[in-house]
């Protein structure tokens, strides 16, 4: 559910087979018409005329608000679903998601203002099943690290997992400033029973955790590194310009100070 004001809020979801959105006016909700089949999962708005709801029917599936009307603004693979969406403008939305046949791989698309188009994400080639629900920096300082696996991980274990997140935003400079406000949550699935029943796996402790830590810390570190080499240059109020991260000289920079490429016109 997302909330422009306190009389003006969406809630998404799905009814039977079909996608369901709803607006609240401070009295009552009312049921926008179907779009489509398939399920909204997560709602972002940045105004009263602009939301993003994301979810998955047959592909996946983005809808928009315009202020007047809901619409179908995207779709795509059959084997994709978004779960979450983040928009800091107009321009700049992130929505994240699951490959159900590349499960060690987050699916993440990025809106531009004109186009969705794919997002780089860490990717695991060994160990255990792992992908990032969600990372969201609100504001300077503050950041939301979500983490998820399915290996056999107890309340302690989960515990020292989310931790690990500070280690890999600590990569990228963060020193957690006085008033930084950071939340690290980690989940697993790998011990779950019917309610009333002991797991039947042996949680993974000790030592064989340290694959688990790892993993986190470069999954965190790089997903803060794509995230930043998504923004767009903006312009805004009397001509204050903030301008793109550019990916190619910072390769450069990178390889340079790496012993593996000369300086660039760029770099000087």
């Amino acid at each position: 559910m997302a909330c422009v004001t306190a009389k003006n809020c969406f809630a998404v979801g799905s009814i039977g087979t079909n996608e369901l959105i709803a607006r609240w006016n401070g009295t009552r909700w009312t049921r926008f018409p179907t779009l489509t089949r398939g399920q909204l999962d997560a709602i972002s708005c940045t105004s009263a005329t602009r939301c993003v709801a994301v979810g998955a029917g047959s592909q996946t599936l983005v809808t928009v608000w315009d202020g007047k009307t809901w619409s179908i603004s995207h779709t795509g693979g059959s084997t994709s679903r978004l779960t979450n969406v983040s928009c800091s403008s107009t321009t700049d939305c992130l929505a994240i998601g699951e490959n159900s046949y590349t499960l060690t791989v987050p699916f993440v698309e990025h809106w531009d203002g004109s186009a969705w188009s794919g997002v780089a994400t860490p990717t695991l080639t060994t160990g255990p099943l792992y992908y990032l629900l969600g990372t969201s920096c609100p504001a300077t300082g503050s950041c939301i690290v979500v983490v998820i696996t399915d290996g056999p991980l107890d309340t302690a274990a989960c515990t020292r997992l989310a931790r690990r997140a500070g280690l890999g935003l600590a990569r990228t400079g963060s020193t957690a400033t006085h008033g930084s406000g950071e939340i690290f949550l980690a989940l697993a699935t790998g011990l779950r029973a019917p309610r009333g029943r002991a797991p039947s796996g042996t949680p993974v402790v000790g030592s064989a955790l340290n694959d688990y830590f790892a993993a986190v810390t470069e999954a965190t570190e790089e997903a803060v590194l794509n995230s930043m080499l998504q923004a767009v240059t903006v312009t805004g109020r009397d001509g204050n310009t903030s301008y793109r991260l550019p990916a190619e000289p910072l390769q450069r920079l990178l390889a340079r100070h790496a012993g593996g490429a000369p300086p660039g016109r760029e770099d000087r």
